[in-house]
């Protein structure tokens, strides 16, 4: 609670002292990245905002610099977020539409495929964050999964 506030103000304050032409975000951070964008449409900034691609390892784990508190056993069952949500395009590729049912395979594969303990799976639009009942339009769906004590994020936008 109040983290998105913290990140908010923060952000404001240094783009009020920098006052850059534009501002780079990750992907993997995309509800912060949506945020973002959205603030500085509605304070009016001048300043462009970049969101770029995920970085991710050869096995497709984003990079993270949590990454480095993951054991070895937890680091493997890691990249289960990525394929996860692998999972989930391929599934909404071949037409399923019901979000409940794409965060019950995430939820179903991070559970059977690793020690991960979820926090959350979520469906929703990819500009309001509002949660949506069905993969329509522009989709953000994202997780959040605790190994051990490091919590991870990952996303994957879905266009319709």
């Amino acid at each position: 609670p109040g983290h998105f506030k913290g990140v908010a103000t923060i952000v404001t304050k240094l783009l009020n002292i920098v006052r850059p032409d534009t501002v780079y975000l990750g992907q993997k951070d995309a509800q912060q990245a949506i945020l973002i964008k959205k603030m500085v449409a509605d304070l009016d900034f001048f300043v462009k905002v970049k969101v770029c691609p995920t970085v991710r390892e050869k096995d497709g784990l984003a990079l993270s610099s949590r990454n480095i508190y993951l054991n070895k056993t937890q680091r493997t069952e890691a990249v289960v977020l990525f394929k996860a949500l692998k999972e989930a395009d391929r599934l909404i590729k071949n037409g399923e539409r019901n979000a409940k049912a794409i965060k019950d395979l995430i939820g179903k594969k991070i559970i059977v495929d690793s020690s991960g303990r979820i926090q959350y799976i979520a469906c929703v639009d990819n500009e309001t964050l509002a949660d949506v009942k069905a993969i329509k339009n522009t989709t953000l769906i994202a997780v959040a999964v605790y190994f051990g004590q490091t919590r991870l994020i990952d996303n994957r936008i879905v266009k319709i």
